[in-house]
This record gives C-alpha cells, sequence and structure tokens, in this order.
C-alpha cells in the first residue's frame, strides 16, 4: 500500500467528522490518480449508500453491493481492501 495525498474542499472538511470522512471514503472508492501506477483497492461501482458515522472512536461504513459482488477476492485483496479503508480513517483527527 501506497500513501496518496488528496485534497477535499476546506467548507467539506468543516461541515463535520462524517462529513470529512466520507469524503475521504468518497477519494479511495475514485480510485488511484489518473496515471498512477497504483491499482484500486476497491471495486468499480462502490458507492457510499450513507454518510460514514464515526461514535465513540468506531466509524461505520456502509457500501453498496458492488463492493462485494465485484471484489476479485482472495485474502491478500480483502486484506488490503480493509486495511485501505482503515488507514484512510485513522488518517483524520477526529
Amino acid at each position: 500500500m501506497v500513501k496518496e495525498i488528496r485534497y477535499i474542499p476546506m467548507s467539506e472538511a468543516k461541515k463535520s467528522t462524517s462529513s470529512l470522512a466520507s469524503a475521504s471514503v468518497k477519494e479511495l472508492i475514485n480510485g488511484p490518480a489518473e496515471g498512477s501506477p497504483l491499482k484500486p483497492t476497491i471495486p468499480a461501482g462502490t458507492q457510499l449508500r450513507s454518510p460514514v458515522t464515526v461514535s465513540a472512536g468506531i466509524a461505520t461504513v456502509d457500501l453498496t453491493g458492488d463492493f462485494i459482488e465485484k471484489h476479485p477476492g482472495g485474502k491478500a485483496a480483502e486484506q488490503m481492501t480493509i486495511f485501505s479503508i482503515v488507514n484512510s480513517l485513522t488518517e483524520l483527527k477526529e
């Protein structure tokens, strides 16, 4: 896994922890930047069903069925997907 920096508008980032977390997951869903040699960790077509919620230090991410149906599977790919979500969200101070 390689860190890829994304910029989220301050207006979005200042709304709430949920808004910032949701924007972060959406950027992760968008996949690597154009021209990047990196591969996406979340299957194409996956969307957030509802905003990410954060309560008592626990984030809940509700994704559409494409997340499961289109995932290539395999232990390593599944771990990479989960780690990418966890690492993205734990970068947030909140």
